[in-house]
């Protein structure tokens, strides 16, 4: 029997992780701000990389590596990581999460369009079906309250209107900045191991991140509420699950599996979020919801035991 893609797991692993840890950052960035818990968590696993390649290498940071990979992938974190994160953390507050992970959902279809264009990844039938089906069920299950909480007193004005429009805007962007981050780091891992390549990644995007909060004067500010709310030490377990763990499964999906069925079983999130519903404010799971997941398994069955 043929044991299944280790980067096909890696992702699925990832996904996993980040349904648990959205959990922690979901209460954070209500209670202080979504930018806040992305730059927190940003800053904790980029200590945590520079402490793990010291004791590898002796250095703060990985040593034989290109200048043109190490730019190639500071884009890639300040892509990925620093915009993309933060727009989807924005996209959560102005429309919602289930919304917003919908408008993620899109990352797959353009990773897999700029896969094809610039490194001729292709797809067979097979594969193509189970990014479909997966993408489906994902769907399926996060449209469900799309048509909750209309408002039927006539057409709402546009100050009504502007949150939903930037938040589409921002989950539109926060999919195509994950599938520009995920294309710009695969042909640096031919080079560069895993580790290293998630490393620079993380000091890429944890510089943007402190560098736009120290010029608009937020870091004590945000210190000081994170402190307030007693929320340090959940942040850096948190941390260390979503950007130290799950972000190093992703790197390593990502330079054994094709960038669209990377995102793809990266984009389930909402699927292993649904055990959690009571927890963040969605009940338990409806039997629209127990389908789509049914559907969007089915997806990751097919995409984990397709042929070679």
């Amino acid at each position: 029997m043929n044991q299944l893609p280790l980067g096909e797991m890696a992702a699925l692993a990832a996904a996993m992780v980040w349904a648990f840890t959205s959990l922690i950052f979901t209460r954070a960035g209500h209670l202080v701000s979504p930018i806040a818990s992305n730059t927190f968590k940003c800053t904790v696993a980029a200590v945590v990389f520079t402490l793990l390649s010291i004791v590898r290498f002796g250095t703060a940071l990985p040593p034989g590596i290109a200048a043109a990979d190490i730019g190639t992938l500071a884009v890639s974190g300040m892509v990925g990581l620093a915009l993309g994160d933060s727009l989807l953390f924005t996209s959560f507050v102005l429309v919602g999460t289930r919304k917003g992970l919908l408008l993620l959902s899109l990352a797959p279809v353009m990773g897999s369009i700029g896969g094809f264009f610039l490194f001729g990844e292709r797809l067979n039938g097979v594969a193509i079906s189970g990014i479909l089906v997966a993408l489906a069920g994902v769907v399926w299950v996060i449209s469900e309250s799309a048509g909750n909480g209309r408002d039927s007193s006539g057409r709402p004005s546009w100050s009504e209107r502007r949150p939903a429009l930037l938040g589409t805007l921002a989950g539109i962007g926060a999919a195509a900045s994950q599938a520009g981050g995920a294309l710009l780091v695969k042909g640096p891992l031919v080079r560069v191991d895993w580790v290293a390549a998630t490393h620079i990644r993380l000091l890429a995007a944890t510089f943007v991140l402190l560098v736009a909060a120290g010029g608009f004067r937020r870091l004590l500010p945000w210190a000081k509420a994170f402190l307030a709310h007693r929320l340090v030490g959940i942040l850096v377990l948190g941390s260390m699950g979503s950007q130290v763990i799950a972000v190093l499964l992703m790197t390593v999906s990502l330079g054994l599996a094709p960038a669209g069925i990377s995102l793809t079983l990266l984009a389930t999130v909402p699927i292993w979020l649904l055990p959690f519903g009571k927890r963040i404010g969605h009940g338990a799971p409806t039997r629209r919801e127990v389908i789509g997941i049914l559907i969007a398994l089915s997806g990751v069955a097919i995409l984990l035991l397709r042929p070679a």
